[in-house]
């Protein structure tokens, strides 16, 4: 099949990485293997287990911990249909939905600011297309994946994927005269595998906060020191707030307990709308059970910074992800999967079914 039929007529064709072309190779020697076209399923399965652990979709994986989701059955069959080679039937096609799917590896290449298609706009795009196949909409139910995650995640990971997987704008003399002409440096990192091991950073908070190691903006970076200051401060708050409560519930009337609904009404549950509801009928509740009115101003300092922590958060997702229609109910939803993800986690790994990898 053509390089052109493969990118498909209705967008624009974009270069692709080595890896990003051998992995669509393992998705169509999976296909024959199956005596079908090649599915979502095909491509996703490639992007995730094929080509070398160092590509960007495999990273990307990891770095979310989505990679211990696949079974060892799984990485095995990949890995024997990789390692027989492009043996791939010539007349096997693509179905539909795979077709529509790379399609949009130009949309996703331009989404992230890069020159080249690679591994990891092939797992965007699938993951974009999951309502069109059951078993990559279970895939990324079960591990909690969206596109803003895997967004992020290859946005981190631009500077630190195998050669086969970079980009081709990076491919500039090493000695260039001047150092904006350089390419950027890569970091490579010895890989000790242990069984006993596993690693779960970052799969429950990855939907809020940002790593300073990728951020290349110095607006970016000063909203994370003023974010950390705003987390600190409303930490203070939230303490002596509750403090207030346990004094004034004592001293003064047992109904002060009633402002604590409204501590916990946070903008992980609730939107903005919904917690300034929640303080207004304490407002008015306080006023007819006698409650002290500086409690009152106590919690309304602390909603303040509660918003602006909300707020801030919300730019630097959107920051990372280039996305400027993101809203706080997208981060509570990318919050839900997280949850999501982490209870199967632990299913896993009660079950003895958690990958080693």
């Amino acid at each position: 099949m053509s390089a052109p039929e493969l990118a498909g007529a209705g967008q624009p064709s974009v270069p692709r990485t080595a890896t990003l072309h051998a992995c669509v190779d393992v998705a169509r020697a999976l296909a024959t293997l199956h005596e079908a076209p090649v599915q979502l399923m095909d491509l996703l399965l490639a992007a995730t287990c094929a080509g070398d652990p160092s590509s960007r979709a495999r990273l990307v994986m990891r770095n979310t911990a989505a990679h211990h989701f696949l079974t060892e059955e799984i990485r095995a069959e990949v890995a024997e249909v990789e390692s027989e080679g492009a043996s791939q039937d010539a007349a096997v096609g693509f179905s539909p939905a795979a077709t529509a799917a790379l399609d949009r590896l130009a949309f996703w290449t331009t989404r992230t600011g890069d020159v080249c298609a690679d591994t990891a706009h092939l797992l965007l795009v699938c993951l974009e297309a999951r309502t069109q196949d059951e078993q990559v909409k279970e895939f990324a139910h079960t591990t909690g994946l969206t596109e803003r995650a895997v967004v992020r995640g290859a946005m981190a990971e631009r500077h630190r994927v195998c050669s086969g997987d970079r980009q081709s704008s990076e491919w500039r003399p090493i000695l260039s005269a001047h150092r904006p002409h350089r390419p950027a440096p890569y970091a490579f990192e010895a890989r000790v595998r242990r069984p006993d091991q596993h690693t779960v950073r970052g799969i429950t908070v990855r939907s809020q906060m940002t790593g300073v190691s990728h951020v290349s903006s110095r607006v970016q970076s000063h909203l994370i020191r003023l974010h950390m200051w705003v987390l600190l401060w409303s930490q203070l708050l939230v303490l002596g707030t509750v403090l207030a409560m346990l004094w004034s519930a004592t001293h003064v009337t047992p109904w002060s307990w009633l402002w604590l609904g409204s501590l916990v009404a946070r903008r992980q549950h609730l939107s903005p709308g919904a917690r300034l509801a929640v303080d207004l009928v304490c407002v008015v509740a306080s006023v007819v059970l006698a409650v002290p009115w500086w409690l009152a101003v106590l919690t309304l300092f602390t909603r303040v910074f509660d918003l602006l922590d909300g707020r801030l958060a919300l730019l630097q997702v959107s920051g990372d992800t280039g996305d400027a229609a993101l809203t706080e109910k997208d981060l509570r939803a990318d919050r839900r999967a997280d949850r999501r993800a982490a209870k199967y986690y632990q299913l896993l790994r009660l079950t003895g079914r958690l990958s080693p990898e």
